[in-house]
């Protein structure tokens, strides 16, 4: 990641350099230990010569081990701490270019006017940025972003105020937006087809329902509820064992997303109630509690020949009640697939990579599933099952699978309190075979729920002794501990007498 040193003669390096190379070096040594490690603890202090270029290369760094890990940073996320990485254009545009390359290697295709408008650089020709085109036009070398402009926030977009952004991809961006009072989040995209016709046949309790599919011209809007802003991935930034193992369930309910208003209609007991009930559960039980309601909801879209194809923690919303839901069917579609093979390169299946490689081959429910593999063992072991994202080449395409033919490291090295019963599961899960994983969602979830009943602590009191007494039982009891103690004195008193 380094870059070359500049020389003082033509076999030394600069004193510069080497100062600079000993923090960089320090920072990666310290982030292999802890990936808390925090790079401001690195940095020279202001005002010193080298601080910019330190501060540049500590963040392209800090990318790296995030897009690696499968928790995205984004680079507009340095700036309330680092301000002075954007008030020079040359190092912002640095930084640019690494988030870039890192969201090639993770399977999107990021336009370069995406970041003419979010971050105000110009991207080098060589940086890879894509051209987005659209499917059904002549490719005659417009791109895409010069007939079809997003909108931002602040505008009006069919009818909705864009509020804020609450996320971006290669597809579209969703948006945090007011209509007639009401909140949604509205995803615009170009009208590429699919997912509305996908989701609105979907109705479930742990899957964000559509309510609204608008189209302006080359334009498209999903419109949703807005439930909140939370996903799994601001749950893993937080129990990436940084601060030692996670023990209690209340780690996967953290505080409101900072920046974004609670949804409405949540009754404050609700959410409390649900906060509680993690509270009293480990954090391996609330995992698999979290599970089961995801396996539910792919259930339900699996038993109408829907498939989600892009399941990963960023597409796993935590309402503000509690709710874990299934959103951003970004690829869904029938079962046969229709020819369409995507994803995010983390939690693909082998069966899905091998499509790269010419070889396709049928893709099914499974490979949802193995998603969710993927998830489960992020959140019980606190990394990847298996190593960072490869470089979208046939090589790297080959390694990638390879890798996913080997059985990942076990759980239990990571995390001793994921039980055998647990691992198993998951293990199943990520088993590169379909045939060997478990044939449906549904029958993933009752697997679920019997493991998470062994998962339970054996020391935790039973439901009826956690529950409170009513007045009646209250004074039975009080009376028959009276009547108990009497007896006792009647009996000493007899006793004396006798």
């Amino acid at each position: 990641m380094s870059q070359p040193f500049p020389s003082t003669t033509t076999n030394r390096p600069s004193a510069a350099w080497v100062e600079r190379e000993a923090l960089i070096e320090a920072f990666e040594t310290a982030y292999l230990a802890d990936a808390g490690a925090d790079l401001a603890s690195f940095l020279p202090p202001p005002g010193h010569p080298h601080r910019l270029p330190v501060l540049e290369e500590l963040v392209r760094i800090d990318l790296e081990h995030h897009w690696a890990g499968g928790l995205p940073r984004w680079v507009e996320e340095y700036r309330p701490r680092f301000p002075e990485l954007f008030g020079d254009s040359d190092a912002l545009t640095a930084v640019a270019v690494e988030e870039c390359r890192l969201r090639r290697r993770a399977g999107q295709t990021p336009a370069a006017d995406e970041y003419r408008r979010r971050l105000g650089v110009e991207l080098p020709a060589d940086s890879g940025a894509e051209l987005y085109f659209d499917p059904d036009a002549p490719h005659d070398g417009v791109p895409l972003h010069e007939r079809v402009e997003l909108p931002s926030v602040g505008d009006e977009c069919l009818g909705y105020q864009l509020r804020a952004e609450l996320g971006a991809g290669s597809c579209g961006r969703v948006f945090l937006a007011e209509r007639d009072g009401r909140l949604f989040a509205l995803k615009v995209s170009p009208d590429l087809g699919g997912e509305p016709a996908a989701l609105a046949r979907l109705r479930h309790p742990n899957i964000v329902p559509v309510e609204a599919v608008h189209r302006d011209g080359p334009l498209q809007a999903v419109a949703m509820p807005y439930l909140g802003g939370t996903t799994l991935v601001h749950v893993l930034r937080h129990v990436t064992f940084r601060r030692g193992r996670p023990t209690s369930g209340a780690a996967l309910f953290p505080a409101f997303r900072s920046g974004l208003p609670a949804a409405s209609n949540v009754p404050d007991g609700r959410r409390r109630s649900l906060l509680r009930l993690l509270g009293r559960m480990r954090y391996v039980e609330a995992v698999f509690w979290l599970a089961t309601r995801l396996a539910a909801g792919l259930a339900h879209a699996h038993a109408r020949g829907v498939l989600h194809r892009d399941l990963k923690p960023a597409n796993v919303l935590l309402a503000d009640d509690g709710r874990p839901l299934l959103l951003d069917f970004n690829l869904a579609g029938a079962e046969d697939g229709g020819g369409l093979v995507g994803g995010t390169w983390p939690y693909m299946a082998p069966e899905a990579l091998e499509a790269f490689l010419g070889r396709p081959r049928p893709v099914d429910e499974r490979a949802d599933l193995y998603s969710l593999g993927a998830i489960l063992y992020q959140l019980l072991a606190g990394r990847l099952p298996y190593a960072s994202p490869c470089e979208m080449s046939q090589d790297g395409i080959a390694t990638a699978l390879e890798e996913r033919m080997r059985t990942p490291p076990a759980i239990r090295h990571y995390n001793p309190r994921v039980s055998p019963a647990a691992e198993a599961v998951v293990r199943r899960l990520l088993d590169p075979d379909p045939a060997r994983r478990y044939p449906s969602a549904r029958r993933l979830q009752k697997e679920l729920v019997r493991c998470m009943r062994r998962q339970a602590p054996p020391d935790r009191p039973a439901d009826w002794l956690r529950r409170p007494l009513g007045p009646v039982w209250q004074v039975g009891l009080i009376t028959t501990l009276l009547v108990f103690i009497c007896w006792l004195i009647s009996l000493y008193l007899l006793g004396r007498l006798l």
